[in-house]
């Protein structure tokens, strides 16, 4: 059984959380052979607008072994991009991704005027946002500056992309993701964050600087636009962030699954629920498959809704249960194949 498979128990069930890190693809050998590239990898598109580059390269999968999940924080050194553990630190920055989504075009209301702009991806092409948050950790009275937008990439299928630019075209003015460095980036950066938001979803992510005040640690959050092939599918995507001396990435995918099973002096029942996630609008179904210590077998299809319940009846004895999650794109993940034993019951 994967090391990776957290187990909680309570009162008369046992519950296995079961997460996208520790899957195992049916179709390929091993983790590395599936971050190496191959199909469904992304390509740079044409069109009018603003087109995002793309640049094919090849990256080692050794790069994302140790790639953090949604929601889990790096820490680290504002004034040397140096990982850190000491959050006493008046540097400390924690950085970490939420969530993703994906769509065919966003609006940007301008505040001053109420105006709104709607920019529609190119012909192809599809908009991919990701929520990023920063977080100040460090002393009373210090300013910390969150990593510019173009220090970010995201990766898949051994293709990188940049943010995009985003547009205030209802004040004739374009606000880059200028580079690090450049002498109009804070002012473009404060501009933007007083003037644009998404409609509906809240802020763009920009470099901001964060004071801290008081105790409490000052947040961040906004959201990176990527454009993407419309095929692009993120069970192989990352985003990184180049912190000079860090290159810190996030797995983007992340869909759950919970299975439990009930105890029961005699009979059990295997009960499988879709948990949700960033990547569950990938996933078709969820088929599962139990082979049963008296030799029968049973088996049930689980649709990804969230709070979606599959039952199985099983057995007093070892039954080995088996859990596939199946992708639009015809990938199968396997997130769990294993025998649930008897002795695990209460």
């Amino acid at each position: 059984m994967d090391s990776r498979i957290r187990f909680c128990f309570s009162a008369g069930v046992l519950i296995l959380l079961l997460f996208c890190a520790g899957c195992t693809e049916t179709t390929q050998t091993n983790a590395e052979t599936l971050l190496s590239g191959g199909e469904g990898s992304g390509s740079e598109g044409s069109g009018g607008g603003s087109v995002q580059s793309a640049e094919a390269i090849a990256y080692d999968a050794a790069m994302f072994r140790n790639a953090l999940n949604l929601g889990e924080r790096f820490r680290y050194d504002h004034a040397t991009g140096q990982s850190y553990d000491d959050t006493s630190s008046k540097n400390t920055v924690s950085l970490f991704v939420e969530t993703s989504s994906d769509r065919p075009y966003y609006q940007i209301r301008n505040l001053k005027t109420g105006a709104l702009t709607k920019c529609t991806a190119s012909a192809g092409k599809k908009y991919y946002l990701v929520s990023v948050s920063a977080a100040h950790l460090g002393g009373y009275g210090t300013t910390v500056v969150t990593p510019h937008p173009g220090l970010f990439e995201l990766a898949s299928e051994g293709v990188t992309y940049k943010p995009e630019q985003v547009i205030g075209e209802s004040i004739g003015v374009q606000i880059k993701n200028y580079l690090p460095g450049s002498d109009s980036y804070r002012n473009a950066d404060r501009t933007m964050t007083e003037t644009f938001v998404f409609e509906d979803f809240g802020e763009i992510y920009v470099r901001k600087e964060l004071y801290k005040a008081g105790k409490d640690a000052v947040m961040q959050n906004g959201w990176l636009v990527f454009e993407v092939p419309a095929g692009f599918n993120d069970v192989n995507a990352y985003l990184m962030a180049d912190l000079t001396n860090s290159l810190p990435a996030w797995k983007l995918f992340d869909a759950q699954v919970e299975l439990s099973v009930a105890k029961d002096p005699i009979y059990r029942t295997i009960l499988v629920e879709f948990r949700g996630g960033p990547g569950t609008r990938t996933v078709r179904d969820i088929t599962i498959e139990a082979a049963l210590s008296d030799g029968s077998a049973t088996a049930a299809t689980l649709q990804p809704v969230i709070g979606e319940v599959a039952e199985l009846q099983g057995t007093s004895g070892d039954d080995h249960v088996k859990v596939v999650v199946n992708l639009y794109s015809g990938k199968r993940f396997v997130y769990f194949d294993d025998i649930v034993r008897a002795k695990t019951r209460g």
